[in-house]
């Protein structure tokens, strides 16, 4: 029998939770979120300041299960090392863990006098330490046994300027537990903006923290000043949120006035739930001309808001431009002047014109002559091609699927009942007619759409046309979060469009042409399921897995032999190469509902069709003849003709090489 594990008993001493300047402040937040967390076996913790706590921290900690202590005494009063004694004396404290310069001053003397380790927990590069404090810092640097540090910049700042040793001090990014983050309520979100002036239609940005000169409030007020000078319609409706308090709430308030935006700018005051304001902007902001790695910063990525951020310390480490924020250098108000206009354009718009007109582009050269007839033809092969007028009921393929969504348009307009063939292999047998089919959506709905004013040539063009758009805006999408700038992105994403094997089975009118379209839209659910923890990137992937499945068995194969390996890929840019633990897997798991959903679906309809089948020719499916005939040769990347399916033209593998 092994014996229990010894307790560990830990103390947190920090300055103050909060004062007359600010009612609540990071550090204290971080304590509301994680002591719950880390008062587990073996580990016992508590809590003191050395300044008597704020009435708002007080209640934030007790309504959390936290009753924290406190010393009581001002910064340089010697009293304050008596009291840390006796309350580690009576707990029986085994490590003391410090923030802030006089919690650690007086920490580090009673873990020395106790024989106790003690920590120093940095939050923040402020660049330099006050002179009193510099040769406290001396004296105490050999009696810290262990350093934290929130960022890289942090932990030069405690080497260089605290003078601990180096392989003393490790870097430890601050964070927020996920599992506590409440679930998102549109309702109370859009009740918020109401409530406070901001409409459906207002651009809502926010700045959420202590209200202190070096948190770069006025920066955002000057170049929102600039902006409404230059180009007063440039933003729209727009609105500022500061939420939090501070002592420079009435010169913030004083300059807001002197600019003119007073009655754009609402200070909001402090908050004692952040969450239904910061899920209610369209744009939070984090200004700081220095910072640690904020927990606000962590909140907005986890709520999914666009970040417009200074690289200040932390936030410059944890960010990078153009995937999950835009960044700027702090105090640069010209740039954060930029950045503001740049998110307002609504890039995603932008994209969404680009890859249209990118997709009319290659369609009209790749299938040249087509756009001559493209309300009166279709295309029936990529090879062969015939000059002069088109040809007459040519057979192939290309006639199957333009029957199956004629009859999803049939369906539509209600003269086909609902999953019936009654067409098709017909043999009388009412019972033979009934087929359950997803109709090919989407394609069949952007036939329809064009079919029923232009006639069916039309509608067939338009469908191809709408997936290889969709096509380069899943590639954008996928792209932007990892090319560094939008234009990246977008050349990235004419690789898929330009795709030789999208081209060869468009212009031969398969299935597998449209249904490439899938593949973009399940990388980019997967990348930000595994990236980020989404269920909506689930809920993607899911989808992309179904209707592929239902649309071509080839793209749904490729779908599901590719998908563990982007995961890993995406999981481990975002995380590092390492294997999450039991917790990220929880979540993982957790956020993965959709596409477990969505690929019970997929096997049940398998299972069913299969179960069809069993009393015909095919019960034994495909043979690897078949299955050889069909495949890819590698050929085919430079030699036309036969099943060399990949080759469409040396144009076309230019346009894919640049």
């Amino acid at each position: 029998m092994t014996d229990a594990p010894r307790e560990i008993r830990v103390l947190h001493l920090c300055e103050h939770f909060g004062n007359h300047e600010a009612s609540f402040h990071g550090v204290a937040r971080s304590f509301e979120l994680w002591l719950p967390e880390l008062d587990r076996p073996p580990f016992r913790v508590w809590l003191c300041s050395r300044a008597k706590p704020s009435a708002a921290a007080l209640e934030r900690y007790r309504r959390a299960g936290i009753e924290p202590l406190s010393l009581g005494y001002g910064k340089l009063d010697p009293r304050n090392l008596k009291k840390l004694l006796r309350i580690c004396r009576d707990l029986r404290i085994g490590i003391l863990h410090l923030h802030g310069y006089g919690s650690c001053t007086w920490g580090r003397i009673a873990a020395r006098i106790l024989g106790i380790p003690a920590i120093v927990h940095e939050r923040c590069n402020y660049g330099t330490v006050p002179w009193f404090q510099r040769p406290v810092e001396r004296l105490l640097a050999p009696w810290t046994d262990l350093a934290f540090a929130v960022s890289e910049s942090t932990r030069r700042f405690t080497i260089d300027k605290r003078y601990l040793p180096a392989d003393k001090v490790k870097l430890l990014y601050s964070g927020i537990p996920l599992d506590r983050i409440p679930p998102p309520d549109p309702d109370a979100s859009a009740r918020l903006r109401a409530e406070h002036g901001a409409g459906g239609g207002t651009f809502l940005m926010g700045i959420a923290g202590r209200l202190e000169p070096h948190k770069g409030h006025a920066d955002v007020f000057e170049a929102l000043a600039a902006i409404s000078t230059a180009d007063p319609s440039a933003l729209g409706d727009w609105r500022l949120w500061v939420v939090g308090d501070g002592y420079h709430q009435a010169a913030l308030a004083d300059r807001a006035r002197a600019l003119g935006l007073a009655d754009r700018i609402e200070f909001a005051g402090y908050q004692s739930d952040i969450w239904p304001w910061i899920r209610a902007l369209d744009l939070q902001i984090f200004p700081s001309h220095r910072e640690g790695t904020p927990n606000t910063l962590y909140e907005a990525m986890a709520a999914g808001n666009a970040i417009l951020a200074s690289t200040a310390d932390g936030q410059g480490e944890i960010l990078t431009d153009g995937r999950d924020a835009l960044l700027y250098a702090p105090g640069d108000t010209a740039a954060l002047r930029d950045r503001l206009l740049r998110l307002r354009a609504d890039p995603s718009l932008r994209a969404a014109l680009a890859t249209g007109v990118a997709a009319l582009l290659l369609t009209v050269v790749f299938s040249w002559p087509l756009a001559r007839y493209a309300t009166r033809g279709i295309v029936y092969t990529a090879f062969e091609q015939h000059p002069g007028e088109p040809l007459s009921m040519v057979p192939g393929d290309h006639l199957q699927f333009l029957y199956h969504l004629w009859l999803a348009q049939d369906t539509f307009e209600g003269r086909t009942p609902l999953f019936h063939n009654l067409y098709e292999f017909n043999t009388g047998d009412d019972a033979e007619r009934r087929d359950v089919t997803p109709y090919y959506l989407p394609f069949s709905a952007f036939f329809a759409a064009a079919s029923i004013p232009f006639g069916q040539a039309a509608g067939w063009n338009f469908a191809g046309l709408a997936s290889l758009w969709l096509t380069g805006l899943f590639a954008w999408a996928l792209a932007r979060r990892y090319a560094p700038t939008e234009t990246a992105a977008g050349l990235l994403a004419l690789v898929p469009m330009a795709f030789p094997f999208t081209w060869v089975n468009l212009l031969s009118g398969s299935p597998t042409g449209f249904a490439l379209m899938w593949v973009p839209v399940l990388l980019y659910g997967l990348d930000r399921w595994a990236g980020d923890g989404s269920a909506a990137g689930a809920a993607w992937a899911g989808a992309a897995v179904f209707f592929s499945e239902w649309s071509d068995t080839h793209v749904f194969f490729f779908g599901v032999l590719v998908s563990p390996f982007w995961a890993l890929f995406a999981w481990q840019h975002r995380n590092g190469w390492r294997w999450p633990h039991r917790a990220e897997w929880r979540r993982l798991l957790l956020a993965a509902w959709p596409l477990f959903l969505f690929a019970a679906l997929a096997a049940a309809k398998a299972w069913a069709v299969s179960r069809g089948l069993q009393e015909t020719a095919v019960a034994s499916g495909r043979t690897e003849g078949e299955v050889a005939l069909f495949s890819v040769p590698m050929h085919g990347l430079w030699r036309s003709g036969g099943v060399a399916k990949t080759f469409v033209g040396w144009p076309a593998l230019a346009v894919y090489g640049a």
